[in-house]
């Protein structure tokens, strides 16, 4: 993550704001996602369902969980979470 500074505060991450951003392969999502991460008050968490696949990922995770189950680095001072998930169209009509 761009920030690269870690939240050593022994309390919980806290976030004020969520950006999601949702979208088809090739559209840009990380390219958005990352400007976002590169500001000091953004932490952005990049397909958490992608990555673990098989595993057992709630939809009710909070951004701190994420940040935690991810090990996200996020500066003391970051209050907005950025996450960014590609979907893609599964449909068997879909080729």
């Amino acid at each position: 993550m761009a920030s690269g500074v870690m939240n050593t505060s022994s309390s919980k991450q806290q976030f004020n704001e969520i950006v999601a951003i949702i979208g088809l392969p090739r559209s840009g999502t990380t390219l958005a996602t990352s400007v976002f991460d590169a500001h000091p008050f953004c932490v952005a968490c990049y397909e958490p369902w992608n990555r673990v696949k098989g595993t057992d990922l709630s939809p009710e995770q909070t951004p701190e969980d994420l940040v935690a189950k991810f090990d996200l680095s996020a500066a003391p001072d970051a209050n907005i979470f950025v996450l960014k998930e590609t979907t893609v169209d599964s449909s068997p009509s879909n080729g």
